[in-house]
């Protein structure tokens, strides 16, 4: 979730700001596939950005819409050998030496 106070834009005096996003994922056991799931903007009430705006005697209402309402689905899936992850990770022996100085 995410707000924003009434605030100045220039001379635009804009009205508060809020919206819902939303992620779900799921991970398999085996670690390689990820689904994720997120929607942007639930409620869309990011459509219309509204505020006033004064200038001497004239008042200006102003409405700006956007469309920021979107629903994206994710699948990542890790190729290669997981072995190879595992040697990447191996400790030197520099490392070794670093531990004993302690």
């Amino acid at each position: 979730m995410m707000w924003f106070k009434p605030t100045y834009d220039g001379i635009v005096q804009l009205d508060d700001i809020w919206g819902v996003d939303a992620r779900i994922e799921k991970t398999f056991p085996d670690n390689r596939l990820s689904l994720s799931l997120s929607a942007n903007d639930i409620f869309s009430t990011m459509d219309n950005v509204s505020g006033k705006m004064k200038i001497g005697n004239i008042n200006q209402t102003v409405k700006q819409g956007m469309s920021l309402r979107r629903v994206m689905l994710t699948v990542r899936y890790s190729f290669g050998s997981q072995q190879i992850r595992g040697a990447r990770n191996r400790s030197v022996g520099i490392e070794e030496e670093m531990g004993r100085a302690r």
